[in-house]
């Protein structure tokens, strides 16, 4: 038998963060951006926690966009100043 959505969420939402077990953590942490905003109210500090967790996780990715996107850059200048010193000296 499954339960529903809502009804997965309305038990989560009564959950005490302190003595919650390692299953019912995952759940929390598999809620959709909605439902955590819907229940952030009810969820206490959890909303918080849990928000600064997916941006730092957002921040991360493109932080290392970033890092690729220099690289390739660097190779580029590079490329274009060897190109540029054999074109002066012909």
């Amino acid at each position: 038998m499954t339960e529903s959505n809502e009804e997965r969420l309305r038990d989560l939402t009564t959950l005490d963060l302190m003595n919650a077990t390692d299953e019912e953590l995952r759940r929390l942490k598999g809620i959709t951006d909605e439902e955590l905003l819907r229940y952030s109210r009810t969820l206490d500090l959890f909303a918080v926690v849990e928000s600064t967790r997916r941006l730092r996780k957002a921040l991360h990715k493109e932080e290392t966009a970033i890092k690729w996107l220099t690289v390739v850059l660097v190779v580029l200048t590079v490329t274009l100043v060897i190109l540029g010193i054999v074109a002066l000296r012909r």
